[in-house]
């Protein structure tokens, strides 16, 4: 048997670190890195806005999603084919004040996606990407889950167009000295935390307000 890799020992590492916080801590840092996000000019120009369904202890875009709609962004949820590896962007059906879905329907793994006749956006279209993961650097690089679905879907939208920005949500627990990438992995634009913006955009992505969101 082939000894782990670097990532695969960094991903078990990470789950053991993060299953050390609680829920209450993370559902606070959700609402202060989202109100971190909503308050840089990148969110303000972006229009159309892929977000994604939390798992373990990734941070919740939902106290984001409410206030999204609120300001007329067009928002999307991932849905994945596991037959071909492949992932695309459905439109979500509306989120409530208490940043409760309930149009979303139970896909595989638990992980809840817009039901089968949502529309599919052109990745080409998208403005901005939320993208969750294990582990984070300043440098923007990405540990995720190892399935590989983001990374391709990223490396696609890239080669489609320049114009989306990728946004990870992390805990400031997932911010790493230096994250190991592959050739093939993709590097996020901006790293947002509850308390701090990192990554390579984010020195030209200034914060033009932080309103806690309740």
């Amino acid at each position: 048997m082939a000894p782990p890799t670097p990532k695969q020992l960094l991903r078990l590492e990470m789950r053991v670190r993060l299953a050390s916080i609680d829920a209450a801590a993370v559902l606070r840092a959700s609402h202060h890195a989202c109100a971190r996000l909503l308050g840089l000019s990148a969110f303000a120009a972006a229009e159309r806005v892929m977000l994604y369904m939390p798992l373990g202890h990734e941070l919740s875009p939902a106290p984001l999603a409410f206030e999204g709609q609120r300001l007329a962004k067009t928002l999307w949820l991932p849905r994945t084919d596991w037959e071909s590896r492949a992932m695309s962007a459905a439109k979500a059906p509306p989120w409530n004040a208490d940043g409760v879905n309930e149009g979303l329907v139970a896909g595989r793994h638990e992980l809840r996606e817009p039901p089968p006749a949502a529309e599919i956006a052109e990745p080409a279209t998208l403005d901005m990407i939320l993208i969750p993961g294990l582990a984070f650097d300043a440098r923007g690089g990405r540990l995720g889950r190892g399935a590989g679905f983001y990374d391709r879907f990223l490396a696609d939208l890239r080669r489609a167009s320049g114009k989306a920005v990728f946004v990870a949500l992390a805990l400031d627990e997932q911010i790493l000295e230096g994250v190991p990438m592959d050739r093939h992995d993709v590097y996020v634009d901006l790293v947002v935390t509850p308390t701090r913006t990192l990554g390579p955009r984010a020195e030209t992505t200034g914060i033009t307000e932080i309103t806690e969101i309740t």
